[in-house]
């Protein structure tokens, strides 16, 4: 069973899903904003890899807000 999760703040959402691979378990995390052009989302394979399931997904949620952060401080552009 995979687990999933999401963070959600004015204007922006991180949502994060575990799979199993041979390592242990990876992620997919999905970014949401909105903004003068309208909604933007982004989905993205974090690259990391765990062995306990629930580490996996804190990490990949915590990377999707550190990209959130970024993107909204207009550090890079997509």
């Amino acid at each position: 069973m995979a687990l999933s999760g999401s963070v959600e703040g004015p204007g922006w959402r991180v949502s994060a899903r575990t799979s199993p691979v041979p390592e242990g378990f990876a992620c997919t995390v999905c970014v949401a904003h909105g903004g003068a052009c309208g909604e933007f989302e982004h989905e993205f394979n974090y690259a990391g890899r765990q062995t306990v399931e629930r580490d996996a997904l804190l990490a990949a949620l915590r990377e999707g807000m550190v990209w959130i952060d970024h993107k909204m401080a207009n550090g890079f552009e997509l």
